[in-house]
């Protein structure tokens, strides 16, 4: 599975290899380094790593790095074990942006809402000027930017609102 992923043709060019062939760059040098003072320490390093493949496709590593200790405490090599955890890499960041979408909708929905109540009492009360004879193009004029403003915030519910899109011929 490692010679898949790193995109590399066999085991033997694999073998041997530092790490640094499958740089992905989004790491600072610091964190690789504090890797390998905890390994040599002695200490079990856990963490993820984005690595990169020899055609550039970038995979997430779920890693374990063990250190063998001698009898003096010192380390002599280690072991790494890794998961691919890619796609479910990719499953929480899709989740994350369902999440922030939705908080937006519920903004926009909140929104909407306290806009469209005064707008409402604003239209009734031009409404009843209307009425009672106050005549001339400004009545006119502010229905109409009143009806401009529901206008957008029907398309903010619309927004907020989740809904399904159907497709017919």
């Amino acid at each position: 599975i490692a010679v898949e992923m790193t995109g590399l043709k066999s085991r033997e060019e694999l073998i041997g290899k530092k790490h640094e062939i499958y740089s992905s760059n989004f790491h600072p040098s610091s964190f690789f380094t504090e890797i390998w003072e905890t390994i040599q320490s002695g200490e079990v390093w856990k963490g993820e790593i984005l690595n990169q493949s020899k055609d550039g496709t970038k995979y997430w590593l779920d890693t374990i790095i063990i250190p063998f200790v001698d009898s003096n405490g010192e380390r002599y090599k280690h072991i790494s074990i890794q998961y691919d955890i890619t796609e479910k890499r990719n499953t929480e960041e899709a989740l994350r942006k369902t999440e922030k979408l939705a908080m937006i909708g519920e903004l926009a929905a909140g929104i909407a809402h306290e806009i469209r109540n005064p707008l409402t009492t604003i239209r009734g009360f031009v409404q009843l000027l209307n009425e009672r004879g106050v005549e001339g193009q400004y009545v006119n004029t502010i229905l109409d930017e009143i009806d401009q403003i529901n206008f957008i915030v029907s398309k903010f519910m619309v927004f907020a609102k989740p809904h399904q899109i159907y497709f017919s011929e």
